[in-house]
C-alpha cells in the first residue's frame, strides 16, 4: 500500500514539474536588433511569449516598450568583454538561454582591388569572428543544460557569389562552413545548429548595414560596379518582408528536427536550386549577365 502511494506521489510530482517546465517561457538572445531582420525577430519572439535579450549597437530603445520579457543591451560583438557581460546579464535576468540567434553583420561592396586589407579584415571581424565569439561564449551554458539551439543568419551569398561582393561572400561562406562543422561537435549535447539563408529582404542593408569601397582602384571597375550596385539596391527595395524572415528564424529555433539549412525568399530558393542543377560554367555566365 505505502510503496504504491509513494510511487503515485512521485509520478504526480514529476508530472507537475514537467508541466511547469513546459509552461515556463523560453529565452532567446539575439544580436543585431537595431533594425531589419533582427528587430522583426525580436518582435515575433515577444509576440510568441518568449523572454528576449535584444542586443544592439546603440543605447536608444528600438522597441519602445517596458515589457518585462524584454532586456535590451548594447553589445559590441568584436569585444570579448562586452560579449561576456551581455551573456552574464542575460542569464542573471532570465536564468537560462534556450536559443542564440547570431544576426549582427554588414556588407562590404566593391572589387577586391578597391578594398583595403583593413576593410577586408573588418568584414571578417564582424561577420565571422564576432559570430564565433558570441557562439563560443554561450556554448558552455547550453552544454551544461544539454539543450539549446544556435541560429546563424547567413545569406544565399553563402552558397553562391556575385560580382563586387568577394569580402561579404567570403564571410558568409565561412559562416556556412563553421555552422555545419559545429553541428557535429554539439550534437552529443543535444544542441542544434541552424543556418538561415535569406534572399533579398527589404531592410536597411544597403544603407546603414552596407559599406562601399572607395579606394582608387574602384574607378577601373566603373561603370560595371555602379550597374551592379544599382541592381542590388533595386532588388533590396522590392525584396521580401523582414517579418517573413523572422518567421523562418522562429521556425528554425523551435524545430525538433536535425534540418540544418533554411532558405528564405523565392530568389534564394530559385538561385540555389538552379546552381545545383545548371553546369557551373553556364551558371556563372547567367549570373554575370544578370548582375553586370
Amino acid at each position: 500500500m505505502i510503496p504504491a502511494l509513494v510511487t503515485g506521489l512521485l509520478f504526480t510530482i514529476k508530472k507537475l514539474l514537467n508541466r511547469s517546465m513546459k509552461s515556463s517561457p523560453k529565452t532567446v538572445f539575439i544580436t543585431g536588433t537595431d533594425s531589419g531582420i533582427g528587430l522583426a525577430t525580436v518582435q515575433l519572439f515577444l509576440a510568441k511569449g518568449w523572454n528576449v535579450i535584444a542586443c544592439k549597437q546603440k543605447p536608444e530603445s528600438v522597441i519602445g516598450s517596458n515589457n518585462p520579457k524584454l532586456l535590451e543591451l548594447v553589445l559590441d560583438i568584436a569585444d570579448s568583454q562586452s560579449i561576456n557581460e551581455a551573456r552574464d546579464k542575460a542569464i542573471e535576468s532570465f536564468s537560462q538561454i534556450d536559443v542564440l540567434v547570431n544576426n549582427a553583420g554588414y556588407g562590404l561592396y566593391g572589387p577586391l582591388e578597391a578594398i583595403t586589407n583593413e576593410q577586408f579584415r573588418q568584414q571578417f571581424e564582424v561577420n565571422v569572428f564576432g559570430l564565433v565569439s558570441v557562439t563560443k561564449a554561450f556554448i558552455p551554458h547550453l552544454r551544461e543544460r544539454r539543450n539549446g539551439t544556435i541560429v546563424n543568419i547567413a545569406s544565399m551569398i553563402g552558397q553562391l557569389s556575385i560580382p563586387q561582393f568577394s569580402a561579404y561572400a567570403a564571410s558568409k561562406w565561412a559562416v556556412e562552413g563553421f555552422s555545419e562543422s559545429l553541428t557535429y561537435e554539439l550534437a552529443p549535447f543535444n544542441i542544434k545548429v541552424k543556418i538561415i539563408e535569406p534572399g533579398t529582404v527589404a531592410t536597411n542593408f544597403f544603407t546603414s548595414s552596407f559599406v562601399t569601397a572607395t579606394a582608387e582602384g574602384m574607378r577601373s571597375y566603373e561603370p560595371a560596379a555602379a550597374r551592379t550596385l544599382k541592381k542590388l539596391i533595386e532588388k533590396g527595395e522590392h525584396g521580401g518582408n523582414p517579418e517573413r524572415t523572422a518567421e523562418v528564424v522562429f521556425k528554425a529555433a523551435t524545430s525538433t528536427s536535425n534540418r540544418l539549412r533554411y532558405r528564405q525568399e523565392w530568389n534564394a530558393h530559385f538561385l540555389l536550386t538552379m546552381r545545383s542543377l545548371v553546369p557551373n560554367r553556364l551558371f556563372r555566365f547567367i549570373m554575370s549577365r544578370a548582375m553586370g
